[in-house]
């Protein structure tokens, strides 16, 4: 994919097709492209990796996990956890008599490797852009993502990098 077909949605709506159409209908149709021209300005000015890395420090680490996948149409969660040896335990809740009242599922992540996930992580951002899957997924995602950055930087608990 060519530099010039990653920035299709700007130069639309830069375009001469564009400004042909009514002055009128441009918010419209921008609101179409408007998502896929943040995702691009968001992927120019973070560096996911470092990003997720920081986040992840700040925040538990499966929750970065769990928040990638969140907004996302074309999920590989199901893979992608048992893979990074993410695994579900059952916890069951008993009563004096001894009989189960009820029961809860949580993660154990005990054994990840969390540096080498969130590498993986930010791999898997970049290539989702590249490819241009899901970007209404991807924009969730990201601004769900700097929105959690933003509050560590308002909360001074974590470095500010660009």
């Amino acid at each position: 994919m060519t530099h010039q077909q990653n920035l299709q949605t700007i130069l639309f709506y830069e375009s001469n097709n564009m400004n042909k159409l009514p002055h009128d209908l441009h918010p419209y149709i921008y609101q179409f492209v408007a998502d896929e021209v943040k995702v691009h300005y968001w992927m120019e000015k973070y560096n996911w990796i470092n990003h997720l890395h920081q986040l992840g420090e700040y925040y538990h680490g499966l929750f970065i996990v769990f928040a990638y996948f969140h907004h996302l149409t074309d999920c590989y969660s199901n893979d992608f956890l048992p893979s990074i040896n993410a695994y579900r335990e059952k916890n069951k809740f008993r009563n004096a008599d001894g009989q189960v009242t009820h029961i809860e599922w949580s993660w154990n992540d005990d054994n990840c490797d969390y540096p080498a996930i969130y590498e993986r992580l930010g791999n898997m951002i970049y290539e989702q852009y590249q490819e241009r899957r899901d970007m209404n997924g991807l924009y969730k995602t990201l601004a769900l993502l700097i929105t959690l950055w933003n509050d560590t930087i308002d909360n001074d608990d974590i470095e500010y990098y660009y």
